[in-house]
């Protein structure tokens, strides 16, 4: 039932990015659910980061393994 759920989900995705239907952000989330529901938890993880913004320690700087997360994915 995920997989189907998963591909109608990822159909929406794809018609909302061509006609431009809804925000960026409303995709993402989307597109963080999708995730979620290929057991994709990792990218899940990221993908909510990047829609709210990545937390910061005391220092300023992004925990080692939120930074990890986002150097898997290429956003160095």
């Amino acid at each position: 039932m995920a997989l189907k759920e998963a591909l109608i989900l990822s159909e929406e995705i794809i018609k909302s990015i061509e006609l431009n239907e809804i925000p960026l952000t409303n995709i993402a989330l989307k597109t963080t659910r999708l995730a979620r529901l290929m057991s994709e938890f990792q990218m899940a993880e990221l993908l909510r980061y990047e829609t709210s913004g990545y937390p910061a320690n005391f220092t300023g700087w992004v925990e080692h393994n939120l930074w990890k997360i986002a150097k898997d994915a290429g956003r160095e």
